[in-house]
């Protein structure tokens, strides 16, 4: 009498049932992610923008004690402009020694006004479009 086992007809490998098994637990890994970690990101590169902001509105009123009034262009806040006369004293090394860039690595933008403040300073946010809402709105300082 010889024995034949149940299983020896049977190939190896996954069932239709296992498989979807596992795409539906990466379908929720996947919204999982999308809808906690994205948005933390995002988040990121919003207070990275704010505190990037800030470093350069440090530096801006620091020129303008030292030398007198806000630069013309932020460029000036590395290499000291051609139009300072001798009496204007300008930090030895600058005031930042590379200009920072937005959480999306946009450039600022920068205008001096003769508002109470003297000038603005612009992010056009993460479509890095004028306008815009939530993260997508401007940042301005």
């Amino acid at each position: 009498m010889t024995r034949t086992s149940s299983s020896s007809g049977r190939r190896g490998g996954f069932t239709l049932i296992e498989l979807l098994v596992v795409i539906v637990i990466l379908g929720i890994l996947a919204t999982l992610y999308i809808t906690n970690v994205m948005p933390a990101a995002v988040k990121a590169k919003y207070d990275l923008t704010v505190f990037q902001m800030t470093t350069v509105t440090g530096a801006l009123d620091q020129f303008k004690l030292d030398v007198g009034g806000y630069p013309e262009t932020l460029d000036d806040l590395i290499e000291p402009p051609s139009s300072l006369s001798d009496s204007q004293k300008y930090r030895l090394g600058g005031y930042l020694k590379e200009m920072p860039t937005d959480g999306w690595r946009n450039k600022f933008v920068y205008h001096r006004n003769s508002s109470k403040k003297g000038f603005e300073l612009i992010s056009f946010g993460a479509d890095s479009k004028v306008g815009g809402d939530g993260y997508d709105a401007d940042i301005i300082k």
